[in-house]
């Protein structure tokens, strides 16, 4: 029998584990990273995180407001972090090095199919998303309702 617990119980856990060095397997919740990753469906492997490793595009699990996001890298300044979900049209968050909890390496969706977040496939996706920006707020409307 599963047993539920409490988001904050659950994803210090996931910190638990990751700042020991093992990899944590997700579930993807929510649409913020719309169309790259599709809550419910989709899941995540993380990874503890180097500091080199935090690059513009990379995808992490960062504490933000007492809560924990699955977010996308949009600019790096030194330690501080502005990040994004890919299905969010304006709002950005802003954090630190030190906030983030561990990162993306292997997207697994619901076709069982596994591919490397630092991949052709999925550096291609980055570049495509971020150069369509002015357009997202379309696209993804038409891609909610298919």
């Amino acid at each position: 029998m599963l047993k539920r617990v409490e988001n904050t119980v659950f994803f210090e856990e996931v910190a638990h584990s990751l700042s020991e060095g093992r990899p944590v397997e997700l579930r993807v919740q929510g649409n913020s990273m719309r169309p790259c990753l599709r809550g419910g469906k989709d899941r995540v492997v993380l990874y503890p995180t180097k500091d080199a490793e935090l690059k513009k595009g990379c995808i992490v699990l960062f504490r933000y407001r007492g809560n924990y996001l699955l977010h996308r890298i949009v600019k790096r300044n030194k330690d501080s972090l502005t990040l994004q979900g890919d299905g969010v049209f304006a709002q950005q968050e802003q954090a630190v090095v030190a906030d983030v909890v561990g990162v993306v390496r292997y997207l697994l969706c619901q076709n069982g199919k596994q591919i490397s977040a630092q991949s052709f496939s999925a550096a291609c996706y980055r570049r495509l998303w971020r150069f369509m920006r002015p357009l997202r707020r379309y696209l993804l409307r038409a891609v909610s309702k298919i």
